[in-house]
């Protein structure tokens, strides 16, 4: 749910860049849309990857697995959130300094900002996805639990 969102995001932006201007309402609410079903795909999962991986250590670790996975979901939601897009947007200035006397620059760097964000949503769709994979293979310690059943 969440990448089709951000494939309709990064489709609405790039054809914005590329100079194709729908009405300006349209665009926006296309963009603003998008970005509310990415939340919304990736609050619903987040209960779901929490307990993949809790499930996939043995019961002593699953403190230390849910408090390691919250942490790391934090740290790289807070550090790589504005970092991303603005290392993204000035290796892009950088690369075109001609562009800094256009007025609509800005509002383009911008736009290049965000299909950076939203391209990390596939990338964070592809680790779920191993990691649903991962948790799929049984470990020694279910092994008992998968005979009861």
């Amino acid at each position: 749910l969440s990448v089709a969102g951000a494939v309709v995001s990064i489709i609405d932006l790039a054809v914005k860049l590329n100079g194709v201007h729908w009405s300006d309402g349209m665009s926006l609410y296309l963009v603003w849309g998008s970005i509310f079903v990415i939340f919304a795909g990736f609050n619903g999962a987040i209960a779901g990857l929490v307990g993949i991986n809790v499930a996939s250590v043995s019961t002593s670790l699953r403190s230390l697995g849910s408090g390691c996975t919250v942490s790391v979901q934090n740290l790289l939601g807070y550090a790589m959130g504005p970092l991303l897009p603005g290392v993204v947007m000035d290796l892009i200035k950088n690369r075109f300094p001609e562009e800094a006397d256009n007025p609509e620059w800005s509002a383009e760097l911008l736009c290049f900002g965000l299909v950076a964000v939203l391209l990390g949503t596939l990338a964070a769709f592809g680790s779920s996805y191993s990691a649903l994979r991962a948790a799929r293979q049984p470990t020694d310690h279910m092994q008992p639990l998968l005979e009861t059943v």
